[in-house]
C-alpha cells in the first residue's frame, strides 16, 4: 500500500513536517526565488528550496547515501533536480544515476529507464517529474517487475488521482510523497459546489466542465453535440441541469484538500491584509523609520519586513565581510575610481573598459569624453588664425627686402641670409598647424621633426648671421686672412651643417622609435585624451636639446660681438632676439611637463609661436623700420659711421 504522505504522517521526525508544512511562499523555479534580481515579484506557492532540503533530510534520517534522480526536462524539473544534487553532495549523498524524462515518454525510452532503474544497486529513485511522466515509468517497472524500490515523490504528482490505480499499487508500495499543507478555506467548498452553468451563461469553460464531470451532452441551437460518426442509436446523455456536483466521486471533484488552492489563498490573502494596514495607516504610527507610512498605491520593496544583520548594499558599492563576523554581516564600500556595481548587494566591482568611464553613482559605465586640440573649439580656431598671421609677416618682410635689396640696409650683413631667415621663419610658424586637429599617424610623425628641423635651420640662420658680422669686422684690419671667408660660403656651410644635425637625429628617431597616435586614459580622470605618443621620450629631448645647444652658441658669440661699432650693431639686436628666445623654451620646459592632453599641445604651440615672434622682431623690425620710416639713414655713409650722417641723426631726433 501506499505509505502516507510526508505532510499527514507521525512515522517521521517533526523537524521534517516542520520543514514541509511552513507556510514560506516562493516560486516554483529557484531563479524566480531570488529576491535580489526580483525585488518585486510576487511569489504564491510552496518554496521550491524547502522541497529540496526536505528531501536532503530525509535522506539523512534515513542514512541513504546511494540514490537516483528522475527529473522531467523543464526547468522546474531541471533546476531543481541540479539544486538537489548539489544539495546532497553537501551532506555526503552519492547519486547513482540522474536522467532526464522527456515530456512525452515514448515506449522504448520508457524501457530503457526503467531497465537503467532495475540494473542498478540505489534502492531509492526521486521523481522530480509529473504525473503523466511518473505514470509511464510505473506502468513500465510494473511490466517488467520491479520490486524492492523506494519511490520519493514531490509535489507535482504524489497527491495525483494515478496513484489510486490499485495495478500501480504494487510496484508504489513503500513510496514516501512530499505534499504541500492542505488547509480549510472557509466557503470556499460551498462556493464549489453552487457554480452552475446557468449561473455563469458567459463563462465558456463551464459547459465544457459539466459535460467532462458529468459525462453528458448539452443541446446547441437546438440539435445534439455528437461527433462526426456518431450514430442515431448511440446518442449521448442529455445534459439537464439538474445534475449535483456533491454526488460526483471525489476523485473527479475533489473539495475536501486544497494543497496549491491553499498556498494561493495565504498569499493573496496575506497580501490584502497588508495593503489593508498600509492603507489605513496613521501618520506617526506607522511601521517604518520615524513611525511613517507610505502610500498604499507608491510602495517600494524595502518596506517587505526585514531581519538582516547588514543592510543592503545599493548600487556603486560592494560588500566587505567584517572581520570575525559571519558572512552575513558586512559593510558597504564605494566602488574605486574607474569601476561600477551594477548590481545591489555586489560582492566586487568590475572596472570599466579603457574608453570608459563611470557616472556619478558608480552603477554605469559611460563612454569617456574624448580630449584633442581641435579646429571645431575655439582654442584651436585661435591658435590656427595666429599662426596664419603670424607667417604672413615673415612673407610681407621678405617682399620689402625684395622690393629694396639694393638698399644698404638689406646689402649689409649678407641679405641671403636674411631671406632664408624669414623663410625658415614662414615654415615656423606654419608648422603649428600640424599640431592642431585629430592624432593621425602622419601628423604625429611630422610635428615634432618638422618643428625641430625648421627651427634648427632658423637659430643656424641666426648664428651664421652672427659669425658674418665678426667675421666681416674682422677681416677689415691689414693682413687679416679672415678675408677669403667673407660672403656665402662660411654661412652657407654653417646652416647645411647644423642643419643636418637636427636632421639626423631626426631620421634615427623616426627609424627606431617612431612617435604613434596613442589613446591615454590615465592622465585625465573620465578623459579620454587622443595624443601621439612621442614613441622615445630620449630622442625628443635630444632634438630640443639640440636645438638649444645651438641657440645658447648663438647668443654666447652674439653676445661677445656685442661691442662692435655701430655701424654693426646688429649682433646687439641678435643678442636680445636669442636671449627673448631662450627665455621662452627654459619657460616652455616645466610648462610642458605640468600639462597635458589639448593644453600641453596648446603649450607648445605657444613657444613656437612666442620665440618664432620673438627672432622676427628683435631681427628684423628695425630694419624695416629704417626702411619705411627713415629712409634718409638707409645710406651707405650712415652704415659706415660717417660724422655728417650721425650728425643729421641727432639732428632728426632732437627736432
Amino acid at each position: 500500500m501506499l505509505t502516507p504522505l510526508l505532510s499527514d504522517t507521525v512515522l517521521l521526525p517533526s523537524f521534517v513536517r516542520t520543514v514541509l508544512n511552513a507556510d514560506f511562499h516562493g516560486a516554483g523555479l529557484p531563479l524566480l526565488s531570488d529576491t535580489v534580481l526580483l525585488p518585486s515579484f510576487v511569489r504564491t506557492v510552496l518554496n521550491a528550496d524547502f522541497q529540496v532540503d526536505g528531501l536532503a533530510h530525509l535522506m539523512m534520517h534515513f542514512s541513504w547515501k546511494w540514490i537516483g534522480i528522475l527529473a522531467s526536462d523543464n526547468d522546474i524539473g531541471l533546476q531543481g533536480s541540479q539544486q538537489l544534487k548539489k544539495e546532497l553532495h553537501n551532506v555526503g549523498i552519492c547519486v547513482a544515476f540522474h536522467e532526464i524524462l522527456p515530456t512525452n515518454i515514448p515506449q522504448y525510452k520508457a524501457q530503457l529507464l526503467v531497465e537503467t532503474i532495475k540494473k542498478s544497486s540505489a534502492s531509492i529513485v526521486i521523481f522530480y517529474a509529473f504525473e503523466s511522466q511518473v505514470a509511464s515509468i510505473m506502468r513500465e517497472a510494473l511490466n517488467q517487475n520491479v520490486y524492492g524500490k523506494v519511490w520519493i515523490g514531490t509535489i507535482g504528482w504524489v497527491t495525483s488521482a494515478f496513484s489510486s490505480d490499485i495495478d500501480i499499487w504494487k510496484t508504489l508500495h513503500g513510496t514516501l510523497g512530499f505534499a504541500i499543507y492542505s488547509g480549510d478555506i472557509i466557503g470556499f467548498k460551498e462556493y464549489l459546489f453552487s457554480i452552475h452553468p446557468f449561473k455563469y451563461p458567459n463563462d465558456i469553460y463551464m459547459k465544457f466542465f459539466w459535460e467532462a464531470a458529468f459525462g453528458c451532452k448539452w443541446l446547441a441551437n437546438g440539435s445534439l453535440y455528437r461527433s462526426a460518426d456518431n450514430e442515431q442509436r448511440n446518442r449521448p446523455t442529455f445534459c439537464t441541469g439538474t445534475e449535483a456536483l456533491e454526488l460526483l466521486d471525489p476523485s473527479v471533484y475533489q473539495v475536501n484538500e486544497f494543497r496549491f488552492t491553499y498556498s494561493m489563498y495565504n498569499a493573496v490573502y496575506s497580501l490584502a491584509v497588508a495593503l489593508s494596514n498600509l492603507q489605513s495607516c496613521t501618520t506617526g504610527k506607522g511601521p517604518f523609520f520615524n513611525s511613517t507610512c507610505t502610500e498604499w498605491k507608491d510602495f517600494v520593496p524595502w518596506q517587505v519586513p526585514q531581519s538582516v544583520c547588514s543592510d543592503s548594499c545599493p548600487l556603486g558599492y560592494r560588500q566587505a565581510i567584517r572581520q570575525g563576523q559571519p558572512h552575513c554581516c558586512h559593510d558597504c564600500v564605494p566602488c574605486p575610481e574607474g569601476e561600477i556595481a551594477n548590481h545591489t548587494d555586489s560582492v566586487e566591482c568590475f572596472r570599466c573598459n579603457r574608453d570608459q568611464w563611470t557616472n556619478e553613482k558608480q552603477d554605469v559605465c559611460l563612454p569617456k569624453q574624448v580630449e584633442f586640440l581641435s579646429y571645431d573649439e575655439h582654442l584651436g580656431k585661435a591658435l590656427a588664425v595666429i599662426s596664419i598671421i603670424f607667417s604672413l609677416i615673415p612673407v610681407y618682410i621678405l617682399g620689402l627686402f625684395v622690393k629694396h635689396r639694393e638698399t644698404p640696409i638689406v646689402k649689409a650683413n649678407n641679405c641671403e641670409l636674411s631671406y632664408l631667415l624669414l623663410f625658415s621663419l614662414v615654415l615656423c610658424f606654419l608648422c603649428s598647424l600640424i599640431f592642431i586637429g585629430y592624432p593621425l599617424r602622419g601628423t604625429c610623425l611630422l610635428r615634432q621633426t618638422a618643428f625641430g628641423i625648421t627651427f634648427a635651420s632658423c637659430v643656424s640662420c641666426v648664428l651664421a648671421k652672427t659669425v658674418t658680422v665678426v667675421i666681416a669686422f674682422s677681416a677689415t684690419k691689414p693682413g687679416s686672412k679672415l678675408q677669403q671667408w667673407v660672403g656665402f660660403k662660411l654661412p652657407a656651410t654653417i646652416i647645411i651643417c647644423c642643419t643636418l644635425l637636427q636632421v639626423i637625429i631626426c631620421i634615427v628617431w623616426l627609424a627606431l622609435s617612431p612617435p604613434y597616435p596613442d589613446f591615454n586614459t590615465s592622465a585625465k580622470i573620465g578623459i579620454l585624451i587622443i595624443e601621439c605618443n612621442e614613441g622615445s621620450a630620449i630622442a625628443f629631448w635630444c632634438m630640443l636639446g639640440y636645438m638649444g645647444l645651438l641657440a645658447s652658441v648663438s647668443f654666447v658669440v652674439a653676445f661677445l660681438a656685442r661691442n662692435l661699432p655701430d655701424s654693426f650693431n646688429e649682433t646687439r639686436f641678435i643678442t636680445f632676439s636669442l636671449l627673448v628666445f631662450v627665455s621662452v623654451w627654459l619657460s616652455f620646459v616645466p610648462a610642458y611637463l605640468s600639462t597635458r592632453g589639448k593644453y600641453m599641445i596648446a603649450v607648445e604651440i605657444f613657444a613656437i609661436l612666442s620665440s618664432g615672434m620673438g627672432l622676427l622682431t628683435c631681427i628684423f623690425f628695425p630694419k624695416c623700420y629704417i626702411v619705411l620710416l627713415r629712409p634718409e639713414i638707409n645710406t651707405k655713409e650712415y652704415l659706415m659711421g660717417r660724422s655728417n650722417a650721425r650728425k643729421t641723426e641727432r639732428n632728426h631726433v632732437n627736432g
